[in-house]
């Protein structure tokens, strides 16, 4: 969004001060009937000074005051005095009332109580008191003057209530000590404070070169906090200072976020897939040692018979693990092929492996020789024990979706789309619609979470394949009981099989039926696939974008239509290599190892963080926030990171007005936490 839509957040939160205090005073040409409110204390004198200053304008003040009178007298009339009374000043009221009547009954004054259930103001929480006030100055629609008659608590009350709800101003009479006499009016201080310098020192603030270059605004109800409370969101960072990760890691957590880019298939922990492991063949009732025994077979390796299948599958891990490449490279042709020997599915092979391996034992087959920089294809390597070699019962899926779903709740992320590609879910005889309501229904059984699908289909697979997922994206999204839930198709796998245009035809399908669209470009491959991928797929969102970096004009067009990135911190510095700043802050960086989200950021770009595979990078989108920030040079600002958490759920597949439905509760929640001091803690 431009500038502009960042001004005009001031001129949405005032819009009754704005339009009911000023624009109709000036159409009205001064004949408005003012309105004084005040608190009445136990010196009926204070209100009387007030109630002079408007009904008798010949009287000595000094000159500031009388500049100040004349101003007022400008606008209109005084017509109504409002004063909020106890229980103790009830009997003053009626004094006042009494003299009021009395002095100035050709002025037409009217004089109003409004008297407060209180025995003293003291007696009540601060919070009844301001709802109180509050009530009564919205029920006053235009020419309010808030005063300062005593009682202190009362009139910060009524400030409050009247920059909301709306009022000209605040004045204010104060005179030396033994001089507080209505006589003494030569040696009284007015003090005037108008709205409109309110509204004009804040417009000043967003002129500051901090704000008024700020393309991509951030949550909108942080603009009208204190200035000293935005720049403390500007200043402090996170992700440079080691020894405070974990206190920045717990603030993240705290916050409200979205997932935009998270696989199902990537949610391969150790200890789930153990379980669901054993799951399987509990459901089975596979012969667990049958199956090892095959596996033995495929791999080539001796198999001692009298060996358990604990015994059998150490002897598989060995096997895999001595083996040059990654241990799980040709992982799902193994399966196969043991399949073929044991007459049992390739995703029960696997579920009778999983079940006999210790926790250690699977992670140690899963990141074997995968620290430090590794190719995609080694990354998605790391995930062949779960995905499709698993995921093809209703447990499986279940299980998988449940831990997922635990995981990203337990750190408040309220918003989630999940990538799935439901027709490889099927060769254990469910259905692609069946796994669709599986997934839908475990969902639903999460309320603390909005959980959407996106179809994915695969570039490097066969065409046939790829079909069958748009059609599958298209039939979800339309047929009702899907409604919303099904929220979008995304095109992933290897971006160098062949031009992105040629997958247009396959795509087109998706254009016809409205359905929302990102793909996976610019990850590994060249720009030209960010490219091809917007003008040629017409994708409203880009998966990773790591390369957009290198096309200044393309960023602009990026930025220009609105098309959202979404980085993977974490996986993006396993596949490329990106420096992390906050363990080697002097260590000499090639450009092309800066990552670009800082970049992409200053350039008004739409950013969002995102945990790709949660299981595989070992992460969670805290975390992914976090690494944003250690990748980042200085690291990134609190300020930056609430940027980078909005633009999440702005980015969302969502209905527009669900989105802004979810948009205004998560810009509350965050709000809150900010003004309720909820910030890092040492």
């Amino acid at each position: 969004m431009r500038k502009i839509s960042v001004r005009l957040v001031f001129l949405l939160l005032f819009y009754e001060i704005s339009i009911s205090s000023i624009t109709i005073l000036e159409k009205r040409g001064g004949c408005v009937e003012l309105a004084l409110m005040t608190p009445l204390g136990r010196n009926k004198d204070l209100i009387l000074q007030f109630i002079d200053f408007f009904c008798r304008p010949n009287l000595p003040y000094n000159d500031e005051a009388k500049g100040i009178q004349a101003g007022l007298l400008a606008l209109g009339r005084l017509r109504h005095v409002y004063c909020i009374t106890t229980q103790e000043t009830a009997s003053v009221f009626q004094e006042l009332k009494s003299q009021i009547s009395e002095e100035f009954q050709s002025d037409n004054l009217q004089l109003h109580e409004i008297a407060l259930p209180l025995s003293d103001i003291n007696v009540v929480a601060e919070e009844e008191t301001r709802r109180l006030v509050f009530e009564q100055v919205k029920g006053i629609n235009q020419g309010l003057i808030i005063a300062s008659g005593g009682r202190k608590n009362l009139t910060h009350a009524l400030i409050e209530a009247g920059l909301l709800y709306g009022c000209l101003g605040y004045l204010s009479i104060t005179a030396p000590h033994g001089k507080e006499r209505r006589d003494c009016v030569t040696d009284f201080q007015v003090y005037w404070l108008p709205i409109e310098r309110i509204l004009e020192q804040k417009q000043e603030y967003l002129d500051l070169p901090s704000l008024k270059d700020e393309i991509v605004e951030n949550f909108r109800s942080l603009y009208i906090l204190p200035l000293n409370s935005l720049n403390r969101l500007k200043q402090e960072t996170i992700g440079r200072d080691r020894s405070r990760f974990e206190a920045e890691l717990m603030w993240l957590q705290a916050l409200p976020k979205a997932d935009l880019h998270c696989h199902l298939g990537g949610e391969v922990q150790p200890k789930l897939l153990h379980a669901i492991g054993t799951a399987v063949v509990n459901e089975a009732h596979l012969h667990a040692k049958t199956a090892l025994i095959a596996l033995c077979s495929a791999l080539k390796i001796g198999c001692n018979g009298h060996l358990n299948e604990i015994g059998l599958a150490k002897s598989i891990k060995d096997a895999l693990i001595s083996r040059g490449s990654h241990p799980l490279d040709g992982f799902s042709q193994l399966l196969k092929d043991a399949s073929e020997i044991s007459k049992m599915k390739p995703y029960e092979v696997n579920a009778c492996l999983l079940s006999a391996l210790f926790e250690e034992d699977i992670s140690e087959l899963m990141w074997q020789g995968c620290q430090g920089v590794i190719s995609l294809q080694r990354y998605m390597q790391i995930g062949e024990l779960g995905g499709s070699n698993l995921l093809q019962t209703r447990t499986a899926i279940q299980m998988t979706l449940n831990h997922l779903l635990n995981e990203a709740i337990r750190e408040n992320v309220r918003y989630i789309e999940i990538r799935c590609s439901p027709k490889n879910y099927t060769r254990g005889g469910l259905s692609s619609k069946d796994v669709m309501q599986i997934l839908i229904e475990t969902a639903k059984a999460h309320e603390s979470i909005l959980v959407n699908f996106i179809i994915m289909g695969t570039r490097h697979k066969p065409q046939k394949r790829l079909r069958a997922h748009v059609n599958l994206a298209i039939s979800f999204a339309k047929e009702e009981s899907y409604y919303n839930k099904v929220c979008g198709f995304d095109l992933a796998g290897d971006e160098n099989i062949k031009g992105f245009f040629e997958f247009r035809k396959y795509l087109k399908p998706l254009y016809d039926n409205f359905v929302q669209i990102t793909i996976h470009a610019g990850e590994v491959g060249e720009t030209v696939n960010i490219r091809d991928a917007i003008y040629e797929l017409n994708a409203r969102r880009i998966g990773h974008g790591l390369k957009l970096i290198e096309n200044k004009e393309m960023m602009n067009y990026v930025r220009d239509a609105g098309i959202a990135i979404e980085m993977c911190p974490t996986s993006n510095m396993q596949t490329n290599g990106y420096h992390n700043f906050a363990y080697d802050p002097h260590k000499p960086c090639d450009i092309k190892k800066i990552y670009p989200l800082k970049s992409y950021m200053m350039h008004g770009i739409a950013v969002t963080v995102n945990t790709d595979n949660r299981g595989i990078s070992r992460t969670t989108l805290s975390e992914e926030l976090l690494r944003a920030a250690q990748l980042t040079e200085g690291g990134l600002s609190q300020w930056e990171v609430l940027q980078l958490i909005k633009n999440g759920f702005k980015a969302a597949f969502l209905p527009l007005n669900e989105k802004n439905r979810l948009f205004k509760q998560v810009d509350k929640e965050v709000f809150g936490m900010v003004v309720k001091g909820k910030g890092i803690r040492d």
